[in-house]
């Protein structure tokens, strides 16, 4: 499988793991995309697990929700790999979501940014220390 590709193993659906994340997760930030997440050691590796959401109390229309959400999956999907070295060669297992913040609609450009940075920052406290 390529390392570019968001199956569905990958992405996070289950309502008490996300509400587990909002009561016990981190938190990482680069506007206009916001990260809750939860590392943990596990004997074997498996790919992270990644949810994403958009509000629909700021933006009412459906297809404004949709448009963002594909932006921030692909943004993920193509910047995953900055995460899984470090979550391999650790043995760790990381559940998230991308919760995008912004206010009004926001370019690819913009959006992978924002990502490219939260993964960064995960990625550096992955490296400081243990988890």
């Amino acid at each position: 499988m390529s390392k570019f590709s968001f199956p569905k193993e990958e992405k996070l659906k289950s309502t008490k793991t996300i509400s587990k994340l909002f009561k016990e997760g981190s938190g990482a930030f680069s506007y206009p995309v916001k990260f809750v997440y939860s590392i943990s050691k596990v004997d074997v590796f498996s790919n992270p697990k990644v949810a994403v959401s958009v509000s629909g109390k700021i933006f009412k229309r459906a297809t404004d929700r949709n448009l963002l959400k594909r932006r921030l999956r692909e943004s993920y999907r193509l910047n995953k790999n900055i995460l899984t070295e470090n979550l391999v060669s650790r043995n760790l297992h990381l559940q998230g979501m991308f919760i995008f913040i912004g206010k009004e609609i926001c370019t690819y450009d913009e959006i992978a940014k924002g990502i490219n940075g939260v993964l960064q920052k995960i990625r550096r406290q992955i490296d400081s220390g243990p988890v």
